[in-house]
């Protein structure tokens, strides 16, 4: 895909965990960058001639109008992840309004981010929230191609990776909420950030929905103890059984307003969901780093063959 004079690539959700790996490697690969956040945060993005920093909000339609200005593609990664309270909101009513603001500005083209947790038949409210927003996109008119990212890991230590590895070095006892037999696939943020780079310049891909995930399937006690590793910790896992995690959740969810966990936590690390990267493989190229490398990489253990200075 070509970008007309004086136009931009919008990246919704710019300061989150991967939203600063996107707009790295966009910049990088020469695209003009408009990094969307939700206040002012410029310091964090250095200063590039193509990037420009825009303050908009996704329960804001008039924000989102003036962010679209100039903009040829959307890629879309804000989200409420935490079971907020205003989820459905942000989630459901944010696809609708930056659906409007796309067709209002004449841009056609999106990559939604999504979840994995999308597939699974006991939704919580993140869950459910992104699978309705799934459809606002697909269901617009405009171009959309939707990733599903399976677990993602990398050096800033966000999501679920850098609560388990926080949980590894901090606690003399690692929290499981289930069985620990939870099927996951985790891709590493580099990864991610160049599907989707791809995808915006692999037209085949417009229409379409990926799995994004890396090559080795694990249960989740097998990932907590090859995190362990990693970082040469060994700790016990404490397996708090479903019924009992999901009650402890619902309450945190009701009385705080950052709970430690949710109901999206529990639900989404008890059941399984069928994994396929071969699509995404077969259009784009996808070929994701085994765990053991990127895991390694992003501990600064080798040499990182996905750096951007690579």
């Amino acid at each position: 895909m070509k970008l007309g004079n004086h136009q931009a690539i919008l990246v919704t959700g710019a300061g989150g965990f991967i939203g600063k790996d996107v707009v790295a490697r966009l910049l990088k690969r020469g695209w003009p960058v408009k990094a969307m956040v939700r206040k002012t945060s410029a310091a964090a993005f250095p200063p590039h001639e193509r990037l420009q920093v825009v303050v908009a909000n996704m329960k804001d339609a008039d924000s989102l109008r003036a962010a679209m200005n100039s903009v040829a593609v959307v890629v879309h990664l804000a989200a409420a992840k935490s079971d907020e309270k205003d989820s459905e909101d942000v989630n459901v009513g944010g696809a609708r309004r930056l659906v409007a603001a796309c067709q209002a500005a004449g841009c056609k083209r999106v990559i939604n981010i999504s979840t994995m947790a999308v597939k699974i038949p006991r939704k919580g409210a993140y869950a459910r929230t992104k699978n309705e927003a799934d459809k606002v996109f697909q269901s617009s008119g405009l171009e959309v191609t939707t990733l599903l990212p399976n677990v993602v890991y990398g050096e800033d230590r966000g999501g679920v990776f850098g609560t388990v590895l926080n949980f590894i070095q901090k606690l003399p006892l690692v929290p499981v909420l289930g069985n620990g037999r939870w099927i996951l696939a985790p891709v590493y943020i580099g990864d991610v950030s160049e599907a989707i780079i791809s995808c915006i310049e692999t037209d085949i891909t417009k229409g379409r929905v990926y799995d994004i995930a890396g090559p080795d399937q694990m249960a989740f006690d097998d990932f907590i103890d090859r995190l362990g590793s990693a970082v040469n910790v060994s700790r016990p896992k404490l397996h708090i059984p479903f019924s009992i995690a999901l009650t402890a959740a619902r309450v945190a969810t009701a009385l705080l307003s950052h709970p430690p966990i949710t109901v999206s936590n529990v639900l989404g690390s008890n059941q399984n969901v069928p994994i396929d990267n071969e699509p995404a493989r077969r259009d784009f190229g996808f070929d994701p780093l085994d765990f053991d490398t990127g895991l390694n990489a992003a501990m600064g253990k080798i040499p990182n063959p996905r750096a951007l200075n690579a």
